[in-house]
């Protein structure tokens, strides 16, 4: 419990600092863009090289996003988390940079599944991670994205539904799916299956919303 209480002081520290920032780049500070950029340009990268799969597009994307952050600061009206906002429009920048590609996406029953997310570390533990990361490569993009949100960004299912523009429903259903693909790819040792065997990976979480 107290564990779980400085975890959420931190939480709304960090909150606030990145809405004071982005207050004070509303009101044209520049040194709060450079701080802003310090301490979020690495998450909203590593989330669109995790869809993109390329470095110069991700970077690009990430660019493009802080440029926004800048653009449309004022019309940020605290309705969700700030990251909430952001990767919402480092999303729509991961589509435009698709519209040259071919088409990717699975198609997904859009079923409710009880599935929702827990921090990752919880989930698999550290002697996994780098496993669960190659195995994650070889999901649809949709799926990559779920597990990005819910277990790096750490993100409820709302905020994900929030971020990927749609019911809280297909979110679970797609929590469902990739969890289930992960454990079909990777043993309890860590080491990368070769044949899938449903029922490896321990990825339930209790639900968040």
């Amino acid at each position: 419990m107290a564990e779980q209480a400085t975890t959420d002081r931190r939480a709304t520290r960090n909150e606030q600092l990145l809405r004071d920032l982005l207050a004070r780049i509303g009101r044209g500070d520049e040194r709060a863009l450079l701080e802003m950029h310090r301490l979020v340009a690495r998450r909203i990268f590593a989330f669109a090289l995790n869809r993109l799969h390329d470095r110069d597009e991700a970077m690009s994307v990430a660019n493009n996003t802080l440029y926004e952050i800048w653009r449309q600061s004022q019309r940020f009206d605290g309705s969700c988390q700030f990251m909430t906002w952001a990767l919402g429009i480092a999303r729509n920048k991961m589509l435009h940079a698709f519209r040259d590609r071919p088409a990717e996406y699975d198609e997904l029953d859009e079923t409710h599944a009880d599935a929702a997310p827990g921090a990752f570390e919880t989930l698999a533990g550290k002697e996994l991670r780098e496993s669960l990361l190659v195995a994650m490569d070889r999901l649809s993009p949709d799926h990559r994205e779920v597990l990005h949100l819910t277990y790096f960004e750490e993100l409820s299912v709302a905020e994900v539904a929030a971020i990927q523009l749609c019911p809280v429903g297909t979110v679970k259903t797609r929590l469902h799916h990739a969890r289930r693909r992960m454990r079909e790819l990777v043993d309890p040792s860590g080491a990368p299956r070769r044949r899938g065997v449903a029922g490896a990976t321990d990825l339930h979480a209790a639900p968040q919303s």
